[in-house]
């Protein structure tokens, strides 16, 4: 290895990257020298050689990044797997290689079109490895301003697209193979959002998060009416972002989530923004478990939730009301009547799934009544189930309607079942 890089074959490596036949031959080249420098104790030499050559890199990113999308991301490439190999370095030397972190860094903001930002992920949570550990808490105080440029760069990569024709139903342009790469690579990115939680901490990370949602509250705010809200794209992504780390986030934090909630409750109707909410309010019911004031505000765009004419807004409003009755069932076993009478009213107009959620989260709110209650609560909403079966088998004639009396059985038994 020491032959190659102490001799003209490194120049030839290296202007190489210039020659857009030859670029990708190059990138395999410096990958596969990277690889052999693992061992940063025993190739210090062969590493203090790369390290300036590869950073002289650095004014390729901005370029590439404006007009040049596979040349950003050979560079990625470059930048990430040095990082990957020389990670430990990083950790111990975090002033000295600070510079191929920015690196890596920059590429990632430069990426517009997501093609290269991926190649990021793994440098990232090998560092946030180190970082983490008691050994290298200089390293992670040295580093913690360039995680938290992290989250500014992943919560804008985070936001749909925005299509030219403002055709708000088709926002990949009939590209369903586009759509679901985009779908899969935001959950990528809500990993990496886990990390920076864990080198900057939830408090600053929920900090972005409001202080983007404010921020297009301040701008946007007054313009926008339900079905119609300008720029919703910078608003559901910091909602995003706060569902990616919710399971993160422990239950008393009291910083930023009495600061959230409310702006979160009081959103204009969106299907995309609405969808988001209600998902984030879901992943953060253990916490409300232990804020009971903020409960019913929370609940109320909830239930709201089940009469909007999304049927996806309307999954995700049955999977969080799962979420509030098994985690909140203490602070609601005093409210079982309304939520009895609001069962009733939506149990037949929803999905067989969504049907068992909500059914598995009244049965939670149900198993919290003291024994002299138990019977009645669970009487009074089992009752409306069979009188309506009842009905229906008196008048079921042929198979259609036999296998719809069929469905309802099986629904009660899933009510008895979770029970």
């Amino acid at each position: 290895m020491n032959d190659i890089i102490n001799s003209v074959l490194l120049d030839v490596i290296m202007n190489a990257l210039s020659i857009d036949i030859a670029l990708d031959s190059a990138v395999e080249c410096l990958s596969a020298i990277f690889k052999e420098t693992r061992d940063v104790d025993e190739c210090q030499s062969t590493i203090q050689t790369l390290y300036p050559r590869i950073l002289a890199l650095r004014p390729k990113i901005a370029q590439a990044g404006s007009d040049d999308a596979d040349t950003l991301k050979g560079l990625t490439r470059i930048f990430s797997e040095a990082g990957e190999a020389w990670v430990l370095l990083v950790a111990r030397l975090p002033e000295q290689f600070r510079a191929l972190v920015e690196c890596v860094l920059e590429c990632a903001a430069h990426d517009k079109e997501h093609e290269a930002i991926a190649l990021t992920f793994n440098f990232w949570y090998e560092l946030k490895q180190y970082l983490t550990l008691e050994k290298y808490m200089e390293a992670r105080v040295h580093h913690a301003d360039l995680f938290s440029k992290l989250v500014d760069v992943m919560v804008l990569h985070l936001q749909f697209p925005r299509p030219e024709d403002d055709d708000e139903k088709d926002l990949f342009e009939g590209d369903r193979e586009k759509e679901e790469k985009f779908r899969e690579f935001r959950h990528q990115m809500g990993d990496v959002l886990k990390d920076c939680c864990e080198v900057i901490g939830v408090t600053e990370c929920l900090r972005k998060s409001y202080e983007l949602i404010e921020q297009w509250v301040n701008v946007n705010g007054q313009q926008a009416a339900a079905g119609r809200v300008p720029n919703w794209q910078a608003l559901e992504a910091p909602l995003f972002s706060m569902r990616a780390i919710g399971r993160m986030v422990p239950p008393d934090e009291s910083i930023m989530l009495p600061k959230l909630i409310p702006l979160i409750v009081d959103i204009p109707d969106h299907e995309k923004v609405r969808f988001q909410a209600v998902m984030t309010l879901g992943r953060y019911t253990e916490w409300t478990a232990q804020h009971p004031d903020t409960l019913q505000a929370q609940l109320n765009f909830i239930m709201a939730a089940f009469n909007h004419p999304s049927g996806e807004v309307v999954r995700a409003a049955a999977l969080s009301f799962r979420f509030f009755c098994n985690d909140c069932a203490d602070l609601l076993r005093d409210h079982i009547d309304g939520l009895q009478q609001f069962y009733e009213s939506v149990i037949d107009r929803l999905s067989a799934a969504s049907q068992e959620e909500i059914t598995e989260g009244i049965a939670s709110v149900l198993a919290k009544q003291p024994l002299t209650k138990v019977y009645a609560s669970f009487k009074s909403t089992c009752d409306p189930v069979v009188n309506r079966l009842m009905t229906m088998a008196q008048n079921a004639t042929d198979k259609r309607s036999k296998l719809a009396v069929a469905g309802k059985f099986r629904k009660l038994y899933g009510l008895c079942n979770q029970y």
